[in-house]
């Protein structure tokens, strides 16, 4: 009996161009926070890029699991960050904060390059419908 030789699935790497594109807009709003920016402009910037590749890295081998741990420890702190909004009315990060957060953005940016572009553009697309059923609620 023959074996059937089964497809190996063929990955879509990222470009260069949104390797650093990504990369920089996370990095910009980043240190507009550290900078102390109270703006609710950088957060969301910060934390979208973050929660979308956090998505595009689930169940993904190529991604170390070290680097997903960070991404998704930032993202906790984002949380954190928006909770304390409901009462400071800003969307300030703490000095202890700071650290976890340039750790998930640093690793953010090492996952970057063994995603797959698919993965990233389902991401998006579910980020995007998650969006618009906040703003609708």
């Amino acid at each position: 009996m023959k074996k059937k030789r089964r497809q190996k699935p063929i990955n879509v790497p990222i470009t260069r161009g949104l390797v650093d594109e990504l990369g920089q807009e996370m990095h910009f709003a980043l240190l507009g926070m550290q900078l102390g920016d109270g703006s609710f402009v950088n957060w969301e910037r910060v934390a979208k890029v973050l929660l979308t590749l956090s998505m595009a890295a689930d169940g993904n081998d190529r991604v170390a699991h070290l680097d997903k741990t960070m991404i998704d420890a930032a993202l906790l702190v984002f949380g954190q960050i928006a909770d304390r909004h409901a009462i400071q009315q800003e969307w300030r990060a703490t000095e202890s904060e700071l650290p976890c957060l340039c750790r998930g953005v640093l690793a953010a940016e090492r996952a970057l390059p063994v995603l797959d572009y698919r993965d990233i553009a389902r991401a998006c697309k579910t980020m995007n419908t998650m969006a618009a059923i906040a703003r609708v609620q």
